[in-house]
């Protein structure tokens, strides 16, 4: 059996099983029910690297696009991404309370294609958009193939000179 170790938690998998690591940050205090603007990076080993990976972006675009009401591609693009070849996708479809925004950008690193998922409601999407770049110029890599985590992912900074990311549904804090 390999052993799974991260910052948390550490066991034991059957060898042959593949890693479809999900690493995910949102902006707190949501009230129940409403998205919180969040960043997830996830790992797949599902795409056969024989099929370009703007082939695959597109195919992932099909997808949602049937299974998102009101789906809309506003962009697909070719683009750096920590120093590596990516595909962006940039869309967003409707919800009852307004619609959702995503942008996805897909690389590969090693024998593994990656997706970081930048996502927030429509009417937040431009505002959460400089945190979402900025966490993004933050990945670095690990030996061996995979985006390493942050020392110290409990408490990131907001770097940059931005001011920290709020939910708009909470009443703002007293210093």
């Amino acid at each position: 059996m390999a052993r799974y170790d991260n910052r948390d938690v550490s066991f034991e998998v059957p060898e042959g099983w593949e890693d479809a690591s999900v690493i995910s940050f949102r902006v707190p205090g949501s009230p129940a029910g409403k998205l919180d603007a969040n960043v997830t990076l996830m790992r797949s080993d599902t795409r056969p690297m024989s099929t370009p990976l703007a082939t695959y972006a597109m195919q992932q675009v099909t997808t949602l696009a049937s299974a998102l009401p009101k789906f809309e591609l506003v962009s697909q693009r070719d683009v750096m991404f920590g120093g590596l070849h990516a595909v962006e996708v940039l869309y967003s479809w409707s919800t009852p309370d307004g619609g959702v925004t995503q942008r996805i950008t897909l690389f590969d690193r090693g024998a593994h294609t990656w997706t970081f998922t930048a996502t927030a409601r429509r009417a937040e999407f431009e505002g959460a958009k400089p945190h979402f770049d900025r966490i993004a110029s933050t990945l670095q890599f690990a030996q061996g193939g995979s985006p390493s985590s942050p020392s110290s992912p409990s408490t990131p900074s907001s770097g940059g000179g931005l001011p920290p990311l709020t939910n708009p549904f909470e009443p703002p804090r007293r210093r």
